[in-house]
């Protein structure tokens, strides 16, 4: 009696302080394998959940926690790189799915969290209980979409220990991107663009990506936040086009949505400072040493339990942004110096009347607003409210440094290729 008293007391759902230690432990488990302050503010998505469905719907035991559960077993075992670990965690996330199916009836919210749980570590499963393929890293392919330079920097970090010649194609102006992917292996970089990659690299993903054949693919991300299920939706396009994608890792960087940028400029200064984060850093060192050899690299993907992905897509796409975001230049601060036309990359930017005067979609990537030397652009009822983020690494910048033509490949083994 008091084995199947013990199940109850599981099924029933923890209570509050309960679930604060269990997530305690989580956090434990996650910096002690990983290291990393992102990957703990990634995983926060559970809490989070939690805090926003609490109030609307009844806890319905084991099924409430089964993503905590699946997250930190998987998270863990794929950083031990052991087949063992990893049948020994599906074994233990089957159990708990078992638990939660058969001690309680389910609600809506239960029946989320058990189905996507269940999408991703079927995937992961597929890919990592067989045995492992060797893979030949020659020469690597680097599809690297940067408005910021923030992910150009990141994306700098990780070639580092990269071995093998590494090209560096820029997506920049989505019609005149025409890379050559010879390589053995691809890499995708990108920034979050509203949880998800940002749309015009999601279309050529999806409609104009060689066919992988089976080739390796690695994807690279940055974001402010959370980044949520942006890697998923990257693993899925990839996925789509043949790929064979072996990891993925990102990395907080800071704000560069002038919107939100409210506040003293010291305020922001400082906050930007202290991103990205020296461990996440030395993460990306020890994962690119690792995807060169052939090991698990990276983080596992993980699909959440949200459904902010699809906001994004329904808030930021081709169609909406004709008219929702309307990028101008206030005449009392524009001296025509042309960088904002020559930067869009939309090439939505153009003179009209002496000013600069935007038709056409937006990308929403902020790079007129955030890198115009007066501050004279802006996003009509969108930035004029917020500061722009100055780049930290203006050499990063599309049209700045090596890369004179973003839309070009360019060609390096090393890290200044990224330019």
């Amino acid at each position: 009696m008091g084995y199947f008293a013990g199940l109850g007391l599981v099924a029933n759902g923890l209570t509050l302080p309960h679930d604060l230690i269990a997530w305690a432990l989580a956090m434990i488990l996650l910096f002690r394998a990983y290291a990393s302050w992102s990957v703990l503010l990634e995983a926060s998505l559970i809490p989070l959940t939690w805090l926003v469905l609490a109030p609307l719907v009844p806890r319905q035991g084991a099924a409430w926690h089964i993503p905590l559960v699946a997250v930190v077993l998987i998270m863990v075992s794929h950083r031990v790189t052991s087949r063992a670990a990893t049948w020994v965690s599906l074994l233990c996330i089957a159990g708990w799915v078992v638990l939660a199916l058969f001690t309680n009836s389910l609600g809506w919210a239960e029946l989320v969290f058990v189905g996507t749980t269940l999408v991703w570590v079927s995937a992961y499963a597929f890919y990592h209980v067989r045995p492992a393929r060797c893979h030949q890293h020659g020469q690597i392919d680097m599809i690297l979409c940067s408005f910021s330079g923030n992910t150009a920097h990141y994306a700098q970090v990780f070639a580092e220990s990269l071995q093998g010649v590494l090209v560096v194609h820029r997506f920049h102006k989505q019609d005149e991107f025409r890379p050559h992917l010879a390589g053995d292996t691809l890499v995708l970089a990108f920034p979050v663009s509203g949880w998800k990659p940002p749309w015009p690299l999601t279309e050529y993903l999806l409609t104009r990506l060689p066919r992988g054949g089976g080739k390796p693919a690695f994807i690279l991300y940055t974001s402010a936040g959370g980044p949520e299920n942006a890697g998923f939706v990257a693993w899925a396009l990839l996925t789509l086009r043949g790929y064979e994608v072996v990891g993925r890792l990102w990395c907080t960087y800071p704000l560069n949505v002038p919107t939100l940028r409210i506040g003293p400029r010291s305020l922001w200064h400082w906050a930007d400072s202290h991103t990205p984060f020296e461990r996440d850093m030395v993460l990306a060192s020890i994962t690119s040493a690792a995807l060169a050899r052939g090991d698990r690299a990276g983080l596992p993907v993980i699909l959440w339990p949200t459904p902010l992905a699809l906001v994004g897509f329904l808030l930021d796409n081709r169609w909406l942004n004709r008219f929702a975001y309307r990028a101008y230049a206030w005449p009392r601060r524009c001296t025509g110096c042309g960088f904002c036309i020559r930067y869009c990359p939309a090439g939505s930017i153009s003179w009209v009347a002496g000013m600069p005067r935007a038709t056409g979609t937006c990308y929403l990537c902020f790079g007129c607003v955030n890198h115009c030397p007066q501050h004279a652009m802006h996003l009509r009822f969108w930035t004029e409210y917020g500061g722009p983020y100055k780049t930290r690494w203006p050499e990063l910048v599309a049209g700045h440094g090596s890369c004179e033509t973003p839309a070009n490949s360019c060609g390096s083994r090393s890290p200044p290729g990224l330019g």
